[in-house]
């Protein structure tokens, strides 16, 4: 099912970026019956062309397959890449979404799947969520308040939204770090760290995985060192290839390099961790 958190990180007194994070874990029943899990699934994704990213959860069969093409589709769509709000690209979306629902209703049910939909125009950030109605067989779209009309210098870094099986329990975990550290967007980000740790959502499983939508430019993955591991979008990071232009967090948010030693001069965080009782 997932995890799907999206929230917003501050830079001084301004907001400053949207993230999004999940899980990594997809599962599905083998001939027998049991229960498969596959804890290095992408699903988060972004454009080339355009400041947009999408995240699903739900049905990782219509997700990841879906998700995988559609980027690439919208990216070469010029009604998308011309779109000036984010009315239109739903409607480009919404229609793509509906069009493969009536091909993978045929294989499974997707009831509980949505899709999460970022983008920016001008430095405004904008959201849609799309979910399957199964009574009607077909996508619902709706528009998410991303951040305050007002600005003022009292702001803090804010949840958006929690998406998936897992929003009781990310709900759960986050409330309690934020009491012990503070409201930050590191702890969010640890929040998920210790969720998936603590298997507190049974189908919420593998390592986080995140984008970034800042207010210049295109959305930019995020790689993740976990224990002694380097992981890009979910999966281990199998390549020898320096990167230059991709930043790597810690476990704790810090910033490392791809074997996980920090930056010279970057901060090194702590929290008190929220623990199970």
């Amino acid at each position: 099912m997932t995890t799907v958190v999206a929230y917003l990180s501050m830079q001084g007194t301004q907001y400053s970026a949207v993230n999004l994070i999940s899980d990594s874990q997809v599962s599905w029943k083998d001939e027998y019956g049991n229960v498969v899990k596959y804890k290095s699934s992408q699903k988060v994704f972004s454009l080339h062309r355009s400041p947009v990213m999408f995240a699903y959860c739900g049905k990782s069969l219509f997700g990841l397959n879906v998700l995988s093409q559609l980027t690439t589709a919208l990216d070469y769509s010029s009604d998308f890449v011309n779109a000036q709000s984010i009315e239109e690209q739903s409607q480009s979306v919404l229609s793509a979404l509906n069009l493969a629902a009536l091909e993978y209703s045929k294989l499974s049910d997707l009831e509980y799947t949505q899709i999460i939909h970022v983008a920016r125009f001008g430095v405004d950030f904008f959201m849609c969520e799309y979910s399957y109605n199964p009574t009607n067989k077909n996508f619902e779209h709706n528009l998410i308040n991303v951040e305050p009309k007002e600005y003022d210098d009292k702001k803090l870094d804010k949840v958006i939204e929690v998406w998936g099986s897992g929003k009781k329990s990310f709900d759960k975990v986050y409330r309690e770090m934020v009491k012990m550290n503070g409201n930050f967007s590191r702890v969010y980000f640890r929040s998920l760290v210790l969720q998936l740790k603590h298997q507190e959502d049974t189908f919420s499983g593998g390592v986080p995985q995140m984008m970034v939508l800042n207010r210049e430019g295109l959305a930019s993955p995020v790689g993740i060192r976990y224990g002694s591991k380097t992981y890009l979008a979910g999966a281990p990071y199998l390549f020898g290839v320096p990167q230059d232009n991709i930043e790597f967090r810690d476990e704790y948010y810090g910033f490392v390099d791809l074997r996980g030693k920090p930056f010279s001069g970057s901060r090194i965080y702590s929290f008190k961790d929220w623990k199970p009782k």
